[in-house]
């Protein structure tokens, strides 16, 4: 509706006024919304309520009358600066997410780095129900992640898509023990893994999985396109960012998502007023 207010990330909200013409919370020109901290203005309310964990903490919703919350794929990117912004600017308590992305194949395994295309159409073997082992990279740590998943292929006449679906506990080398003991549904629920020697990043903690709710498997595999799982810190995997980014919000009563205004790289969630 033409009188609805969004709120986002403050960035954002300069796009959802002058091309959206929509009321946006932050606008990068409102300073309302931003609050004093050691001597500069930072979004502090905003950060707050998206590093939240108390689902009841909506004042600022209720404060700016907004109507829709929205997040876009590069926010997964964003999130450090959210959460050290949240923490104050402490470096020690600020999180980064670590994303684990393909970039080429090879037999019943995709190697990749963080960057370039995936051409999944040279997959060896029957992709009507087959188990393989994925393999992301991220090029800045170095890190591998094998990912254990069972690929369908569904024949729609001529065009074929592919389903993948992760069905262990994912390693970070090819034979090594340490395995990620979690993931994030896309339902917000969290997986539990029966692991020995869990993966644990310093002063993260533990880390679960993630699918990256734009380069997703089943995208990746039936385009051949990039694909992207992401690590979390399981003591944040239930704050409100990422409940919305990788589960939908469907564990948050007042969040409703909007499919017709969604398609993964931009996701729009309805404010339930009162709920």
């Amino acid at each position: 509706p033409e009188d609805s207010v969004f709120l986002s990330w403050w960035d954002y909200g300069y796009h959802i006024e002058s091309i959206g013409e929509r009321g946006a919370v932050a606008d990068g020109g409102n300073r309302g919304f931003m609050t004093k901290s050691g001597g500069n203005k930072l979004p502090l309310n905003l950060a707050d309520f998206f590093t939240s964990t108390d689902y009841n903490r909506t004042h600022i919703l209720e404060k700016h009358s907004a109507d829709y919350i929205i997040l876009d794929q590069p926010m997964v990117g964003k999130y450090g600066a959210v959460s050290r912004i949240a923490n104050r600017d402490s470096r020690n308590e600020s999180v980064q997410l670590l994303s684990f992305s393909s970039s080429n194949t090879g037999a019943n395994t995709v190697v990749g780095s963080d960057s370039g295309p995936t051409n999944l159409k040279n997959y060896n073997g029957s992709l009507n129900d087959t188990k393989g082992t994925l393999t992301l990279g991220n090029r800045v740590t170095g890190y591998q992640m094998n990912v254990p998943v069972n690929i369908t292929e569904f024949n729609l006449g001529r065009r074929s898509i592919r389903t993948g679906e992760i069905t262990e506990a994912p390693s970070l080398s090819q034979g090594s023990n340490i395995k990620v003991p979690c993931r994030i549904r896309d339902d917000g629920t969290i997986k539990e893994y029966d692991v020995e020697n869990p993966l644990s990043l310093g002063q993260f903690g533990e880390m679960c999985i993630a699918e990256d709710p734009y380069y997703s498997l089943d995208r990746g595999l039936s385009s051949g396109g990039r694909t992207s799982l992401v690590l979390v810190p399981r003591k944040v995997a239930d704050n409100i960012f990422m409940q919305l980014m990788f589960g939908d919000g469907e564990q948050i009563d007042w969040a409703e998502k909007i499919e017709e205004g969604s398609n993964g790289y931009v996701q729009i969630w309805k404010v339930n007023k009162g709920e």
